[in-house]
């Protein structure tokens, strides 16, 4: 075996996990990960987190590294996913202490108004559902039956104060993740339907709505954190209007490296690739 043999054979092992957003999935198989988790700490110093960047920036699958650091119940799986990673030595006061609720607004049905607020209430729907099934021994199995029995025919609105009510009576907080915020709305502009976007954030849209409801339950206690994150600020107007709790962090410059690569971490994964291997490029050509 020649040493380019040996490296391609390292360059497996490494198993980059291409499209991977689960990340006890890719802790589970070993993947290359670049460890992240000393921007949690400086995080927490803000409640209500926006964030964007563009595509396949690892935004999904931070959210997924949030989730599994936070969640109420992934206390037992703490060490094992996050073995050798920074924030394992050092974790903060909020480890392993929430419910959490995400949201994903991503592959929406445009079709019109009507689709969009049908699959935007069943997306909401869902994922409540889920917070009440994933932790029916801390909310109650009345909360969790109540729930599946009125919230078909409830209100956006009704709903997360069905959840709000549930976390109270019970002690918890909610953190909440919501991925792509805006996905429906820059599929809708690029096909030219900017009038059915300002509908949506308008004062009676549905979006806008939601997101005002979320700052109700938000002020009363029980959803706690926010992270929210997209691709584009096109949708900021009804979060500014609706949702003015929020810290933009996208351009602060302590946050500038929390997703994406550096040139530094690039540089250490070719540094594990044998020198023979760089034949019609030198390593800083490929760099």
């Amino acid at each position: 075996m020649t040493f380019c043999d040996l490296s391609v054979t390292l360059a497996v092992m490494l198993r980059i996990a291409y499209g991977e957003a689960n990340f006890e999935n890719l802790r589970k198989d070993k993947s290359f990960f670049v460890d992240k988790t000393h921007f949690i700490p400086l995080m927490e110093k803000y409640k209500k987190f926006f964030f964007i960047r563009p595509r396949r920036f690892g935004k999904s699958l931070w959210i997924s590294v949030l989730m599994a650091y936070y969640d109420i119940n992934g206390n037992d799986k703490f060490d094992k996913l996050f073995d050798g990673l920074y924030i394992q030595k050092n974790p903060t006061e909020y480890k392993s202490s929430y419910l959490v609720l995400k949201l994903d607004f991503s592959g929406m049905n445009t079709a019109n108004m009507e689709s969009l607020q049908k699959d935007f209430h069943y997306r909401v729907r869902a994922s409540i559902k889920e917070v009440f099934s994933t932790y029916i021994s801390l909310l109650g199995k009345e909360s969790y039956k109540t729930f599946l029995e009125k919230s078909e025919n409830m209100l956006i609105s009704q709903m997360i104060n069905e959840l709000k009510s549930a976390a109270m009576e019970s002690g918890q907080k909610i953190y909440t993740f919501i991925d792509e915020y805006d996905h429906f709305a820059n599929k809708l502009a690029s096909e030219g339907r900017e009038t059915f976007v300002k509908d949506l954030v308008s004062r009676t849209g549905f979006v806008r709505e939601f997101y005002e409801q979320m700052k109700i339950a938000s002020g009363e206690g029980a959803l706690e954190r926010f992270y929210i994150t997209g691709v584009s600020p096109i949708m900021l107007d009804e979060l500014s209007s609706g949702f003015n709790i929020m810290s933009d962090m996208t351009t602060h410059l302590n946050f500038n490296e929390m997703l994406g690569f550096t040139e530094g971490e690039v540089k250490d994964v070719l540094d594990k690739v044998s020198d023979s291997c760089y034949t019609d490029k030198n390593k800083e050509e490929v760099l």
